[in-house]
Order: C-alpha cells, then sequence, then structure tokens
C-alpha cells in the first residue's frame, strides 16, 4: 500500500518527545482540557490509530482524516445502539448480578444524576464490571423512585434476575428501596466514613481522642495557606494537595504530599519571611502523629481497594482494628 512501512522499533528521539509535550500543552491551552487527557484510555486509542494510519497512507492532511463534529454526532446514537447490544448479549452469561447504584449532583448545572453499575463473575471466574446508564433524576430521590429507575434499567439489559445483590451507601432511602431483595452495605464507603469520622477535628465532648490543634489546622489550610497565599508551591518539587472532603482518599493524598516534601518544608520554615507559624503544624505532625498514621491509612485504601474479593463484616472489621491502633 502507498506508504505503508513495518512497525518499527527503533526508539522515538527525547527530542521529539518533548516536542511532543509542548504541543501537547499547546493543545490543552487551545482547546481548553485538562493536562490529564494524555492519560485518557480514548485518547491513547485514537492517537495510536493516527499512528497507524500515518504508518499505512503517509503523511497526509489531518483534515482528509478527522472528520467533522456533525459526522461524529451522526455517528452516536447508532455506536450506543450497536454497544448496548453487545453489551446485552454479553450479561446473558451472567446467572445474576451485583448491582450497585448511587446519586450525585453536578456541580456547575445543579442537575442530579443516578448511576447504576453491575458486576458479575463468569465461569472461569473473572470479574467482570459494566455502567450501565448515568440518566438525569427528575423526581425526588424516594425509596420508591430509586427502586423504579434501577429496576427500569434492570430489565433494558435483561438483568432483573431473582438472585441479584443490591449494594448501596447507607443512606435511608438506598436501604428502604431495595428492602424487600438482598442488600448489602458498600464497604468502601464504610470505610471511608470510619477514616471520615477518626479525622475530625474534636467537639469538646472526648478531647483525649480529638485530633491535635495543629493537624485540625493542616487538613484544613493545607494548600490555600501554605501554597496559594505564601506561594510555597514553586519551591517545592513536589507540590502540596488540598484536602477535598468528597474525593476519595484526599487526606492521604495531601498527607502523602507533604511526606514527600518535609525536608524542604523545614527548609522554608527557616526562611524569616515565612511565618513560623503557618510550619509548626507540618514540623511537629509530620514527625509524630501522621508518621505513625500513613501506614495505616496506605493499608486501608489497599483494603478498601480489596473489598470486592473480601468479606464484607471482615472488611468493616479490619478498618475499626487499624483506625483504633492508629488514633487511640
Amino acid at each position: 500500500m502507498p506508504g505503508y512501512k513495518n512497525a518499527s522499533t527503533a526508539a522515538v528521539p527525547s527530542t521529539v518527545k518533548s516536542q511532543m509535550a509542548n504541543d501537547l500543552v499547546h493543545m490543552c491551552a487551545t482547546d481548553i482540557r485538562p493536562i490529564s487527557i494524555v492519560d485518557g484510555g480514548g485518547f491513547n486509542k485514537v492517537a495510536q490509530k493516527l499512528i497507524s494510519i500515518g504508518a499505512q497512507y503517509g503523511n497526509v492532511s489531518v483534515g482528509d482524516v478527522l472528520p467533522c463534529p456533525s459526522t461524529v454526532s451522526r455517528h452516536l446514537q447508532s455506536m450506543v445502539a450497536c454497544r448496548k447490544s453487545e453489551l446485552r448479549d454479553k450479561l446473558a452469561e451472567a446467572v445474576n448480578v451485583a448491582v450497585t447504584t448511587d446519586g450525585w449532583t453536578h456541580a456547575i448545572t445543579n442537575v442530579q444524576y443516578i448511576t447504576t453499575t453491575v458486576h458479575y463473575i463468569d465461569k472461569d471466574c473473572s470479574m467482570h464490571a459494566h455502567i450501565l446508564a448515568t440518566r438525569p433524576a427528575v423526581d425526588k430521590h424516594t425509596a420508591d423512585y430509586i427502586r423504579n429507575f434501577v429496576v427500569d434499567v434492570l430489565l433494558e439489559f435483561g438483568l432483573q434476575k431473582e438472585g441479584n445483590i443490591f449494594v448501596t451507601d447507607n443512606a435511608a432511602n438506598m436501604k428502604a428501596a431495595f428492602r424487600e431483595m438482598t442488600w448489602i452495605g458498600c464497604a468502601g464507603h464504610n470505610l471511608n466514613l470510619v477514616l471520615s469520622h477518626a479525622l475530625q477535628p474534636s467537639t469538646g465532648d472526648d478531647p483525649e481522642y480529638a485530633l491535635p490543634e495543629e493537624v485540625a489546622t493542616l487538613l484544613t489550610t493545607c494548600k490555600v495557606t501554605l501554597s496559594k497565599r505564601l506561594n510555597i508551591n514553586n519551591k517545592l518539587d513536589s507540590t502540596l494537595k488540598q484536602c477535598v472532603s468528597t474525593r476519595w482518599n484526599s487526606i492521604l493524598t495531601m498527607l502523602t504530599s507533604a511526606d514527600k516534601s518535609k525536608a524542604q518544608l523545614r527548609a522554608v520554615t527557616a526562611d524569616p519571611q515565612v511565618p513560623n507559624s503557618c510550619y509548626v503544624c507540618w514540623v511537629i505532625s509530620m514527625t509524630t502523629y501522621w508518621r505513625t498514621l500513613l501506614p495505616y491509612l496506605h493499608h486501608l485504601i489497599w483494603q478498601r481497594k480489596s473489598c470486592r474479593r473480601r468479606n464484607l463484616q471482615r472488611s468493616n472489621l479490619f478498618c475499626l482494628l487499624c483506625v483504633n491502633s492508629a488514633i487511640i
């Protein structure tokens, strides 16, 4: 074929990679896309497809390869129907499934959605997970509404089976929605709740088990005070990360970022232009409290990720034991 070449095993020169990084920065800035797009599976698949087309047909114009938005839009419905049919056929082999569902609200539009997923193990003992639907929830999230919403999705895929198990958080409406079915509380959610309660500042009722004052300050001022206001991140090889309550593993991410930069943070403390009070919590807590707690948190994250392969009660018990050992 014209311009076709066999795949080369030669390494791509570092200068080419560097230029590609510059091009990607320009792309993200021009199209207002996140930098993380380069890690996306879909982006990588399209990029590899473009490389293969170039290898087969030569240095063709991108306009001859990429379709216009209208063409892509026309392909959307047909691809959805095709993929849905393929998934329905694949799910037919499942004797029963574990159904997970949760509601969430779009931060910008304030539109509420409900997502439904299923997990099952095939005859070869391999785990499969599929997102069936993410759709707007137009009515109040009552138990009846949630149950009918999920059942309708399952019926679309032929999955309304007697032995299904439903996994949700512990919200009253979720538990009530599936009270006549086999329901299990989400172990990952339970682990997160235990850690969230354990890492809350004291209310004054039980000061013996409260977080140290400097640690509580650390959780709420890490990036705002230490990074943004004082421009500290520019002085660190690895930037500090903010603790965000709605993001999984957020506290661990923040503490790990501090742990990586502890030597540089102590060096910055010596700077007379930087208020020492901002760093007292780092110097004290990172050498005692958090250095003891971090290994437990890492273990708990591993445990939460392993919940699908472990018994629910064992996971929750393990979590409680670890947190009690670390905190109490």
